[in-house]
């Protein structure tokens, strides 16, 4: 291919990455919600601090902008939480679960819709907010219950649930620029705990067959 070409395919293929990176998640006011919530694309900053992905999506977070580590006692909560075999059967009871932990714990993706103009023209669609537990509830109007229902679809069990900041590799928080940062958090997301190439793998095999040892010449 020419060189015009060829410019203009990696122009695309650099537009296209950094419109998914930048327009994965959002922030949120959730100063209103859940009758209204006021949604913004991240800043260029904010992506490479990792806020809304690596921290709670939400503006008002108690636990701030910035990536905090959780303390040991605080990582046991969590773990508690997760674990517990018992299911609260009032809004109430699962509120008091909910203030044991600090704001910013136990991460998890919800589908908002996205409502937004681009060069004049009127766009929707579902993006990624990112919320700890103690801000899940205010996204739903069935409050802190509905939030864990919402959970419970997400994911098929506790293990698969706890992928929160804490739990993610450190490369794949630090900084969302460098495509190898997004490869690694697809493996972190792989839900039977594979990575993406094992899955690959698994499926050549089943295509191809065994490969064949060869055979040793002799001399």
């Amino acid at each position: 291919p020419s060189d015009k070409k060829k410019n203009t395919w990696q122009e695309r293929m650099v537009n296209h990455y950094h419109s998914h990176l930048y327009k994965e998640y959002v922030l949120a006011d959730m100063s209103r919600a859940p009758s209204q919530l006021g949604l913004r694309w991240r800043t260029q900053q904010e992506v490479q601090n990792g806020r809304g992905h690596a921290t709670c999506g939400n503006k008002h977070c108690p636990s701030g902008s910035a990536r905090k580590s959780l303390s040991k006692a605080a990582q046991l909560l969590l773990e508690s939480y997760y674990q517990s075999p018992h299911q609260p059967e009032s809004e109430e009871e699962e509120e008091k679960l909910l203030a044991r932990l600090p704001h910013g714990a136990g991460l998890h993706d919800y589908e908002v819709p996205f409502t937004y103009t681009e060069q004049g023209e009127t766009k929707t669609e579902l993006v990624k907010l990112r919320l700890c537990l103690r801000c899940s509830p205010l996204l739903f109007k069935g409050g802190a219950l509905d939030a864990r229902r919402a959970r419970s679809k997400l994911h098929d069990n506790a293990d698969n649930a706890v992928h929160d900041n804490e739990s993610l590799p450190e490369e794949s928080i630090n900084n969302e620029d460098p495509p190898q940062a997004t490869e690694q958090k697809k493996r972190a997301y792989s839900s039977d705990g594979a990575s993406i190439s094992d899955h690959e793998e698994r499926k050549s095999r089943r295509r191809h067959g065994k490969p064949q040892k060869k055979k040793a010449k002799r001399h």
